[in-house]
């Protein structure tokens, strides 16, 4: 009876992290879409109907404090977290993209401007081009919803591999650079994003951010992606993944 007790128990715990997963997911959900505040409402392990605490069980409990929460009670996602992490995490990957065009360019005795210049489509921008705005819609999107303004850069892109790469890796820097609380002060800042007096959007920083610069941000990273492989370049889907976020290897057994 005791072991069956024990199994009981500890399903009973799964459960009631399941439960807490849950609202997480939830609350992530809300937040992102601007429905909550991201320092209200806790969620907590607590069955408030019989007013009992469970605890997770030991498998649970290194889930929980690998990602980063206290036991107990599940930390909202930030505009942080959902803007910064992402944008490094690829920034990393473009950079190496980079790395790669101008080893490839020397293996095979090519120009720069062989992959410098070159486009999926006629109508489409460069390369180049499309390495420039990750930074642009990664750091410069903060820096345009801190001003309360974003524009489109028309400046050229940076004319060799070298200068393409440092772009990226200053963008990189800045970035990591940021707080937390850099970040969240700009979630209900009102901005506007303009092509001269042709087109103005308003936006709060939180909208902008996530529903602009983000897909903006993925969009250019995976066409200078395409550019490369459609050109001969050898790549994978890893070398645009980069570094994911997985959870820590289990120890091997003894």
């Amino acid at each position: 009876m005791t072991t069956i007790h024990a199994q009981a128990e500890r399903k009973r715990q799964d459960r009631s992290v399941c439960r807490a997963e849950k609202r997480l997911c939830r609350a992530r959900m809300l937040r992102v879409r601007g429905l909550i505040h991201p320092t209200s409402a806790v969620c907590a392990t607590t069955d408030t109907a019989r007013g009992e605490k469970r605890l997770p069980s030991e498998q649970n409990q290194a889930i929980l404090k690998s990602s980063g929460r206290l036991l107990g009670e599940c930390r909202m996602m930030t505009l942080y977290d959902a803007f910064v992490p992402g944008c490094l995490q690829i920034l990393e990957s473009v950079s190496r993209l980079v790395v790669k065009a101008k080893s490839y360019c020397d293996a095979q005795s090519l120009p720069p401007e062989r992959l410098l210049h070159a486009r999926l489509a006629p109508d489409m921008l460069d390369f180049a081009y499309q390495v420039k705005s990750c930074a642009i819609h990664s750091i410069g999107a903060i820096h345009g919803v801190q001003r309360g303004n974003f524009s489109p850069d028309i400046a050229a892109p940076p004319a060799s591999f070298e200068e393409l790469n440092a772009r990226v890796m200053e963008a990189a820097d800045a970035l990591g650079a940021l707080q937390v609380a850099d970040v969240e002060s700009l979630s209900d800042r009102p901005m506007t994003f303009t092509i001269g007096d042709k087109l103005r959007w308003d936006f709060l920083g939180k909208d902008f951010l996530l529903s602009f610069s983000q897909p903006n941000f993925y969009f250019h990273a995976s066409t200078a992606y395409d550019i490369l492989r459609t050109n001969g370049v050898p790549l994978g889907k890893r070398d645009y993944l980069g570094a994911v976020r997985k959870l820590p290897s289990p120890p091997a057994p003894i």
